[in-house]
Formats: structure tokens, sequence, C-alpha cells
């Protein structure tokens, strides 16, 4: 079973985001199912390398529909997302460098728990603003 899945709970009612969201979760599902069925290091390295990039990506994505629909936390929200994007590059560096083949619970954990903040607590800020129409 996926560790995340996806509900309309999660929707921000922008379907680009939605998206973005959507690849976000699959990424932690993979991360998990690597782990669980120990894939090599360089495997869930790969994954977390993916997850940080698909990050910042939608971030940027992100930043720009809310800068573009004049979003008054924007600040606020960029430097969540700032703090979110160095403990996820923290996350994979200190796994690319360290000896264990594995991936924590911990780790899992973390990023269950920061994808469920981000999506259901972060983004839901700005959810009932104009973002939604633009």
């Amino acid at each position: 079973m996926a560790l995340i899945m996806w509900s309309d709970d999660y929707s921000v009612g922008v379907d680009s985001l939605d998206t973005d969201h959507i690849s976000l979760a699959g990424i932690i599902n993979q991360i998990d199912e690597a782990t669980r069925f120990m894939a090599d290091k360089a495997a869930i390295n790969g994954l977390l390398k993916a997850l940080v990039d698909h990050t910042r990506s939608h971030f940027q994505r992100e930043e720009a529909l809310l800068k573009k629909s004049g979003y008054a936390n924007l600040g606020e929200h960029i430097a969540l997302h700032q703090e979110m994007t160095e403990k996820l590059v923290a996350l994979q560096q200190s796994y690319e460098q360290s000896s264990a083949p594995e991936l924590g619970d911990d780790a899992l954990e973390f990023l269950c728990i920061w994808f469920d903040e981000h999506v259901l607590e972060v983004d839901r800020c700005y959810k009932k603003s104009d973002i939604c129409s633009t």
C-alpha cells in the first residue's frame, strides 16, 4: 500500500499544482517502495534527487502563480519553501554520504509529514485566494 494516497482533500483547486502534488506523492511512494524492497543505494539516492528537483520546480511554478495573483503572504510562503527545500536537500545529502544502504523509517516519516504539512497546511492558506481563478 502506498504511503501517500491521493484524495480530493489534497487538492488546492489549481490543476497544475495538483498535478505537481500528485507527482511529489508518487516520488515519495517510489522512495518507500524502493526502501521496502531493498533497492540499491544509487536507486534510492536517485529518487531522493528527483524529489528535490521536482520540489524546486513545483515551488517555482507555485510562487509564480502566487505572485501573478497578488497573494498577500507571498514572502512568508517563499520562506517556507526555502526552508522545506533545505530540509529535503539535507536529507538527500545525508543519505548520499552515509554508509547505510537503506533509508530509515524516520526519513520516510519525515517525507510523509513534510508532504502533508506542505499541501494540507501551507498550501491550504492560498486555496481560497484568487490563485484558484488564474
